[in-house]
């Protein structure tokens, strides 16, 4: 049991984000639990503003679309089985199928990790704080961007 013991370290750290939890607002302090409860209407217009960075950035000949659509995140990656929040993302889609184009954001020089949704991927805005969206749009610009060919599309 001495291998399990909890060390002072240990217990400062514990200790000092419990705090955080009593403070009155701790959302403001905690990034994980302003992520939980953000306003879907605010996660609406953090994406309408990330869709016209993109649009701005993104090279005609790409043939990506971008738009803002609901959708449902789930929190924790997973870790809270059946518990789905509502969201707003940015999907784009093009040429091609939605995992090729999310295999090319995440193998990225900045990789941009987003969830595949049929033909397209998504940027769910819940994962994205204000101050991130102008170096995302950058790097999903750079990314798709990079990749257009003589014919505007994607290489397979």
């Amino acid at each position: 049991l001495r291998a399990l013991r909890v060390d002072k370290m240990t217990l400062a750290a514990l200790s000092a984000t419990l705090a955080l939890y009593l403070e009155p607002d701790p959302a403001a302090r905690v990034p994980v639990l302003a992520s939980l409860v953000a306003d879907p209407a605010r996660l609406r217009r953090r994406a309408e503003r990330l869709r016209r960075l993109l649009a701005r950035r993104l090279h005609p000949g790409t043939g990506m679309q971008v738009s803002v659509v609901p959708t449902r995140s789930a929190p924790g990656g997973g870790s809270l089985p059946g518990v789905e929040l509502p969201s707003y993302a940015v999907a784009i889609r093009g040429p091609g199928d939605g995992s090729r184009l999310a295999a090319r954001l995440r193998g990225a020089p900045v990789p941009v990790l987003v969830r595949v949704q049929g033909e397209q991927v998504l940027l769910d805005l819940r994962t994205l704080w204000p101050d991130e969206l102008p170096r995302v749009a950058d790097a999903v610009a750079a990314a798709l961007n990079a990749e257009v060919g003589e014919r505007g599309v994607l290489p397979e």
